[in-house]
This record gives C-alpha cells, sequence and structure tokens, in this order.
C-alpha cells in the first residue's frame, strides 16, 4: 500500500471527509479526535476497513502504538455532539445574558436618574434570575472548552477552570491563567494540526490578556459595590460606581463573548474536522432565496455596548 495515497474516513453521522494522508488520520486518532478504529476507505474505492488494521498489516506501526483516546471527562461525547454542544452552550449564554446586562442597566439608570440607589423597576427577581442562568451558562462554556482540548494540552482540569471563576475576587486572578491557558492549548494543538502557521492565532494571546483585564475589573467592581452597600449606601460617589460597574461589566461581558467566539470557531474544526464540510454543504443544498446565516453569525456581543450606550442616554419615565 502506498504511504501517499489519500483515504476517506467516516465522521459520525456515516459522512466521508477527506480526502487526507493516511498518516494524518493517524494524527486525528492520537489526538483524540477520532476513534483509533475509525473506518476509513482509499479515495475512488469503495472497502471500508478499520484505521488499525493498516497498522496491524505490516505498514511500520502496530495497532498498539496508537494511543488510546485519553479518559477525561464526557468521554463518551462524539466530536460532532461536542462541537454541537459548544454551539448551543454559546448561543443560549450570550442570550441570556443580554437581557440579564439589559434589565440590570436599566435599573442602574433609574437610580442615578431618581438620586434613589435602592431603586427598582419591579424586575428584580427576573433580572437576578437571568443573571445567575448566564453566569451558569458561562460557567458551562469554559468547561466544554477545555475538555474539548487534548489531556495533554489542558493546563488544568475541566472541573478547576469553571469552578474557579465562581470564587469572589479570586476569579479576578485565575482569569489570567484560564484565558491565556486556553489559548497555548488551543495554539499547541493546531501547530500539531498545522505545522508552520501558529502566526495565524497569533492575536489570540493578547485578546486574552485584554479580556481578563476587563473580567477582573468587572469581578472587583462588583464586590467593591456590594460590600459598600451592605450598609447604608454612601452620600457621595454611589452614582459613579454604578456607573463605573456597569462600564465594566459590559466591557467584561462584550469580550468575553467575543473571545470565546474567536476559540470556538477554531477548535470546532480541530475537535471535528468534517464539521466545516458539512456547514459549506448545507449553504450550498440551501437555495438561494433561502437566508441561511453562518454557523457562527451573528455574534450579538457587539450588542452589549450599544445597549448600554443606548440606556445611559436615554431618560426613563418616572
Amino acid at each position: 500500500m502506498d504511504r501517499a495515497t489519500h483515504f476517506y474516513y467516516g465522521d459520525d453521522s456515516g459522512n466521508p471527509v477527506g480526502p487526507l494522508a493516511l498518516d494524518e488520520i493517524r494524527k486525528f486518532a492520537d489526538a483524540g479526535v477520532v476513534p483509533r478504529d475509525v473506518m476509513v476507505c482509499e479515495a475512488g474505492g469503495d472497502n471500508w476497513r478499520s484505521l488499525d488494521t493498516f497498522y496491524r498489516g505490516g505498514m511500520g506501526t502496530r495497532a498498539s502504538d496508537i494511543p488510546s483516546t485519553p479518559a477525561r471527562p464526557l468521554a463518551e461525547m462524539r466530536p460532532a455532539t461536542l462541537v454541537l454542544s459548544l454551539k448551543i452552550t454559546y448561543t443560549a449564554t450570550i442570550l441570556v445574558a443580554l437581557v440579564a446586562f439589559a434589565l440590570n442597566t436599566v435599573t442602574d439608570r433609574g437610580a442615578v436618574q431618581s438620586g434613589d440607589p435602592y431603586y427598582s423597576e419591579g424586575f428584580d427577581a427576573l433580572a437576578m434570575t437571568l443573571t445567575l442562568l448566564s453566569i451558569a451558562g458561562s460557567v458551562a462554556m469554559i468547561y466544554l472548552l477545555v475538555i474539548s482540548l487534548p489531556e495533554r494540552h489542558r493546563f488544568t482540569t475541566p472541573v478547576k477552570a469553571a469552578g474557579f471563576l465562581l470564587i469572589p475576587l479570586f476569579a479576578s486572578y485565575w482569569v489570567f491563567r484560564l484565558l491565556p491557558g486556553l489559548v497555548k492549548g488551543t495554539r499547541q494543538w493546531w501547530m500539531e494540526s498545522a505545522p508552520g502557521k501558529s502566526r495565524r492565532i497569533a492575536w489570540l494571546m493578547p485578546f486574552a490578556v485584554i479580556t481578563a483585564v476587563f473580567m477582573a475589573v468587572a469581578g472587583i467592581l462588583d464586590v467593591v459595590g456590594g460590600v459598600w452597600f451592605l450598609g447604608d449606601p454612601p452620600a457621595k460617589g454611589w452614582e459613579g460606581l454604578i456607573f463605573l460597574s456597569g462600564l465594566a461589566y459590559m466591557l467584561g461581558e462584550s469580550a468575553f463573548f467575543h473571545f470565546t467566539l474567536s476559540l470556538l470557531h477554531i477548535l470546532r474544526g480541530l475537535v471535528d474536522p468534517g464539521d466545516y464540510e458539512r456547514e459549506a454543504l448545507k449553504a450550498k443544498q440551501t437555495p438561494f432565496w433561502k437566508f441561511r446565516p453562518g454557523p457562527w453569525s451573528p455574534s450579538y456581543a457587539f450588542l452589549f455596548p450599544i445597549v448600554f450606550i443606548g440606556i445611559w442616554t436615554m431618560r426613563l419615565t418616572q
């Protein structure tokens, strides 16, 4: 068998992906992207065989040399299922976070406009519920991002990565380890799949640091504001604190979802190489008179500053 021959492999939906060199498919097996016994077929042929049969057949490597998929949480989750979970979690979280942000901003604007730090529009319970749901969604997103990486490229466990974000103040430190750590692991995996093309994602590291700064400042101001308002509100300065907290919250949320979206764009192709091809095929099969947005558009993250500016420049009815 000529090792330069190209092959297709079957994805979770039974669709052929490729053609790729056999060694490339084996790299996917090494990384845990596809099972080591994934079915492959020579380009132009119709004889499907398990990948490991080629290595048992005397091609220079034994089937036992192909490492098994690393044990990890949700190890039974297939690549296509993991990518779908990332998409659904991202979309649901950002929509809930937007509504929660809008409700909280309306309350903050009303408090400053009325001069009453305890001003309420009557939807405090709803705003709190949606805020908690958005936090839960963001934690779930981080968990899924970590388990998307092969175990050898994770700087921490998925539980620690997500759980430490729930610790007040410590989370402001943790984001400076978490976000760059995610970028580093993604870059290492990318370089295994596309050697020499690391410059294409070099911009992610400074983006991660900027996002961490915004999130850390928002977390600190949130804690300071909570402690400050535990007793009697200060006679002066509370209006500025409310505005700055809202501004930091807006910047943190917008940057977080932009950063997460950028990371998802890269990871979805590494986790499930056939995902892009399936999306392209669906787009081609969609009639021209039917609108079909891209798989990650719109991101909605740009709406956070629009909502913030819109609410703070309007005058609420008392």
